[in-house]
Parts: C-alpha cells; sequence; structure tokens
C-alpha cells in the first residue's frame, strides 16, 4: 500500500497505479482484508434476519411482505448515498460511517418487539451494510496488488455467504427452545456485533485509497478515462447484477416464506454453505478464464439449474432432499456468477466515480428486488421458479454481450 506522503500531485497517475499494482501484500492489505470480509459476514447475518424472522410470532403473515422489503429498501438507499459519499469524501471516511449504521441496526433488531421497529432496525443495518459493499469493493480494488485482486474481491465478499448460512443454522438449532426469539436475537447479535467491531478496529488502521486521492487532487487532469462503450459496460453490470442479486435473493429469502413457510430457514442454509463453498472454485477459474468466460460458466449454469427446480416442486413435499440438492447445484453457478460481478464492477468504472456507478448498478437492481418482493406472493410456486429463471436469463445476456463486444480486465490496471 503506498503512503499518503509519497504519491503528491507531480507523480503521474500511471506511475502511481503501476507501484499499487506491482506492490507485495503488507500489513496494511492485511487490514483492509480483515475489515472487508468481517463486514460481508455481518451483512449476510442481516440479509436472512428479515426473512428468518418472519418465524418471530410478533410478525403475523400479513407483515411478511413489510419485513422482506425492509432489507432490499435499505441497501437501495444505501448504495445510492454511500456510493455517492465515497466518491466526494474518500473511501476510509465513509467507510467508518457504514460500520457504525450497522452496529445501531444490529442493536434496534436486537430490541425490537414489534413489526414496525424490527422494520426499522434492519432498514438502517442495510442502509450501512449497503453502502459498505460498495466501498469496499471499490476501497479493495484500488488498492491491493494486482495478483491479489481476484481472490481479495471474491473471497472477502464470499463472508456475505458464511454469514447467511451462520444466522439460518442458528434459527434451526434454537427453533425448538422455549426462549428461542431471545437465543436467536443474542446469538445474531453478538456473531454480527463482533464482527463489526472487528471490522471498524481494523478500519481505523489502513490509509486513504490513493488512487481516489490522486484523482481527487488532480481533477483538472484526464485521469479517470477508460476505454469501450460505458452504455455496454453499465449495461452488462446492470443485467449480471439484476441476475445474481434476484436470484440469490428470491431463492434464499423469500421462496421460504411465501412458498414453504416450514422450511424458511434452510433455504438460506442450503445457499449459504453451498456458495461459501464454491468460492474456491470460482477464485480458481477467476485467474485462468478471461471476464466474458467466466460470466458464461456462472450465468449460463444459473439458469440451467434454476430451471431443474420445475419437477422438484411438482412432488414436493415428498421431493424435499432432491429440492434442496438442486438449489445447493444452482448456489454453486450462482457464486461464480456473483464473482464474475464483483470482480468487473470495480474494473469498469474509473476512481472518480466508481463508487456511484457500483452503487447505481446496484441500487437499480435492488429496486428490481423491491418489486418482485410485491410481485412474487401472486406466482404459483412454477411461476416463481420461472420469475427466477428470467433474471438468470437477463444476466446470461449480459455475459454474452460482454464476451461478444467487451475487453478482458482481468489482468489490467484499473483506472
Amino acid at each position: 500500500m503506498i503512503n499518503p506522503e509519497s504519491s503528491g500531485v507531480s507523480e503521474s497517475y500511471a506511475g502511481l497505479r503501476q507501484k499499487i499494482d506491482n506492490s507485495h501484500w503488507n500489513i496494511s492489505h492485511t487490514f483492509l482484508f480483515t475489515a472487508v470480509s468481517s463486514s460481508f459476514f455481518a451483512w449476510g447475518i442481516f440479509l436472512s434476519v428479515a426473512a428468518l424472522a418472519t418465524n418471530w410470532p410478533f410478525v403475523p403473515t400479513s407483515d411478511f411482505t413489510l419485513i422482506l422489503l425492509s432489507s432490499p429498501l435499505g441497501l437501495l438507499l444505501g448504495n445510492l448515498v454511500m456510493g455517492k459519499a465515497t466518491d466526494v469524501f474518500g473511501r476510509r471516511n465513509v467507510y467508518v460511517i457504514t460500520v457504525i449504521l450497522g452496529l445501531i441496526g444490529i442493536i434496534g433488531v436486537d430490541l425490537s418487539t414489534s413489526v414496525i421497529p424490527l422494520f426499522i432496525s434492519i432498514f438502517i443495518a442495510e442502509l450501512g451494510f449497503g453502502g459498505d459493499e460498495t466501498v469496499s469493493l471499490s476501497y479493495l480494488s484500488e488498492t491491493v496488488p494486482i495478483k491479489k485482486r481476484n481472490s481479495s474481491l471474491i473471497l472477502s465478499s464470499n463472508f456475505a455467504n458464511v454469514g447467511v448460512a451462520v444466522a439460518a443454522a442458528i434459527f434451526i438449532l434454537t427453533s425448538g427452545l422455549s426462549s428461542s426469539i431471545l437465543d436467536q436475537k443474542i446469538l445474531i447479535s453478538v456473531a454480527a456485533g463482533a464482527a463489526m467491531l472487528i471490522s471498524l478496529l481494523a478500519r481505523l488502521n489502513i490509509p486513504e485509497s490513493e488512487r481516489w486521492r490522486y484523482v481527487r487532487r488532480n481533477r483538472e487532469k484526464n485521469v479517470t478515462t477508460t476505454s469501450g462503450n460505458p452504455v455496454v459496460r453499465y449495461i452488462v453490470l446492470l443485467f449480471m447484477a439484476m441476475a445474481v442479486i434476484l436470484g440469490f435473493a428470491l431463492t434464499s429469502f423469500t421462496i421460504g416464506p411465501y412458498e414453504f413457510p416450514a422450511y424458511t430457514s434452510y433455504f438460506p442454509l442450503v445457499t449459504g454453505v453451498a456458495e461459501s463453498v464454491s468460492a474456491i472454485f470460482a477464485v480458481v477459474i477467476a485467474n485462468r478464464l478471461s471476464r466474458g468466460r467466466f460470466g458464461i460458466v456462472g450465468y449460463l449454469g444459473g439458469l440451467a439449474t434454476i430451471l431443474l427446480l420445475l419437477p422438484a416442486v411438482e412432488f414436493f413435499p415428498a421431493s424435499l432432499t432432491l429440492l434442496f440438492v438442486i438449489i445447493g447445484i444452482n448456489s454453486f453457478f450462482g457464486e461464480v456468477a456473483w464473482a464474475t460481478r464483483e470482480v468487473m464492477q470495480p474494473e469498469l468504472f474509473t476512481t472518480g466515480s466508481r463508487g456511484m456507478g457500483i452503487g447505481s448498478v446496484r441500487a437499480l437492481a435492488y429496486l428490481a428486488y423491491v418489486i418482485s418482493v410485491l410481485a412474487v406472493p401472486v406466482l404459483p410456486v412454477t411461476g416463481y421458479i420461472y420469475y427466477i429463471a428470467f433474471f438468470w436469463a437477463i444476466g446470461l445476456a449480459g455475459a454474452v454481450i460482454w464476451l461478444l463486444k467487451g475487453s478482458d480486465t482481468s489482468r489490467t490496471s484499473i483506472v
């Protein structure tokens, strides 16, 4: 990582980028990776809370949709606000704000005993976590050595999958206890709170992104241009984001409460575990395939495997095991698709607008998620699966467009 004093205005941006790209992994990189990974873990827990909380007695069936909306609404606003803020005020400064919002939300959920406080608490937590991912992707990609960019982005974000699985496991293991709600709140708060505190401590020991610092100091210079058609880049990223966000969320968090309420906790457990394991595979192929081919593997696999759910649900509940096996396989490809999007987002935007670029793409995808939460309750289960498949097809279209029209950015220095 570059010392703030070592890259003054007189140093060329190309030279600064080369220093960062060719640097060796050091303690500052470790602090940053720890900060990002621990906050992703806490985010994964809260991604699951809205769906899992539908099992709490004070959340009536009539309020399921309201609670499920709390997460994407917070994520939508968080991505927009924090995405813009991090481009203006810096990666590190906004990074401290996002973790504080997350901690406030965690405390709020712990104290909630009715629907509205629970909704507000999840919304605040996701407001922080939503902005946090946008800042994290920008921060990591601008700071780590180029040889470590794939692995650091994919493995740190994979901690969200671990958090999803942990939250689901907590609910499953405590569901038979007389004090299950209290136990669940305490365990979730301790796990997420500890992760956020670790993240906060790590964040206090990392310097500002030197790419961002240089661009802000030299805004009059042409240091923020990049090649390729910006419209194509944006459409590709939007299509990919809609597929992975809706594919994961609708399979993990909404299909349970709406279609299989007795098994709500098992869906995020299966998807979280499957995606956690497949992240290693995603790193391996990300280092071997071009971005276009990498995307094709994930999105084509996601589309094909989600369609396999159609015969499985026809024989539910006799086919319960088959149902979860197919969801696990779909999640394997879902992680590859998710990883493709994670590494491409910071690569296809420039430092001066990277936060807002990533945040706006994600916000539009979460808007589609909000609309979907309102739309899918009226669908039969087969219609629900076709609905998810539609978004996987959109993601595949984005991957095909990039394969045909885009360039391979896996080994290029981000601008």
